[in-house]
Parts: structure tokens; C-alpha cells; sequence
């Protein structure tokens, strides 16, 4: 069987190396392109293209990934046995915000900055968050386990 991990906002997978050492089974890390800006539909598309063929796997969905996960097990892919959710969510969390999606693009456009570099700063903010808290973790003299 194998885990395949959906990353978070960054988009890289990079953040599951830990996982990945500590975790020690067969994984498969989607990779989203950096250089494409694409909805959840394209990203979807992606992830799809990614999942194994002809033998059993998981479906990790992290924070950001979450509803693509979702979104694929609803599909009902072949060989899929189950979907882990982690830190994520089944829908918008800040629906409020919704009927200011338009202005997104003029408000980008009066900035001296795009949209990857608010990303990417965005997501190394993350990244830096999450390291500290994997460093901690690796220090803990019994570490913690979840199964299922």
C-alpha cells in the first residue's frame, strides 16, 4: 500500500520529509507546479495524474489539500482505501469573505508585490513554524504515536 501525501500551501511536499523517515512505508508526494497558477480543479487534475495505478493506496490531504483529497475520494478512484485529513478543512472557513473574491485582483494590482511572492513568503512563515515544531518534536524522548 501506499500513502499518497497531498502538501499544504506550499505546494512542494518538502514539509513531509520527516514524516516520510520516521513513517518508513511506500509514499508518494504530489508536487504541485510552481510555476502554473491553478484553482482547485487544476490542482485536483494534477493530484489525480499522481495517484498509483493497479495497486491500493491512501490519500493524505494537508491543510490546503484538504478538499482536493476530498474531492478525489468522492470520485472513487480505483485501489483507494481510505483519506486521511490533517489540519485542513471540508470547506471554506472564511465563507464571509467570499463576496470580496472579486476586488482579490485589484487590490494585488495596486500592490508593488505578486501573488507567488505572497505566497511563498506565506508559506516559508509555515514552513519555519512547522520546522520548529518537527525539531521539537524530534527532541521529545517519547514520541508520540497515532494509529488507526
Amino acid at each position: 500500500m501506499t500513502l499518497v501525501l497531498l502538501p499544504g500551501m506550499d505546494g512542494t511536499g518538502e514539509l513531509f520529509a520527516p514524516f516520510i523517515a520516521a513513517y518508513g512505508g511506500a509514499t508518494q508526494v504530489v508536487r504541485y507546479p510552481p510555476t502554473a497558477v491553478l484553482n482547485y480543479a487544476g490542482l485536483e487534475e494534477v493530484a489525480r495524474s499522481a495517484l498509483p495505478r493497479g495497486e491500493p493506496f491512501v490519500l493524505l490531504g494537508e491543510s490546503f489539500s484538504g478538499p482536493i483529497a476530498i474531492s478525489l475520494a468522492a470520485s472513487r478512484p480505483p485501489n483507494l482505501l481510505g483519506v486521511i485529513l490533517c489540519c485542513t478543512f471540508a470547506r471554506n472557513p472564511r465563507p464571509f469573505l467570499g463576496p470580496f473574491r472579486s476586488l482579490l485582483p485589484m487590490l494585488l494590482a495596486s500592490r508593488p508585490f505578486d501573488c507567488w511572492n505572497l505566497r511563498y513568503a506565506a508559506a516559508s512563515r509555515i514552513q519555519a513554524f512547522a520546522m520548529r515544531c518537527a525539531n521539537q518534536f524530534n527532541k521529545s524522548p517519547q514520541p508520540l504515536c497515532v494509529s488507526a
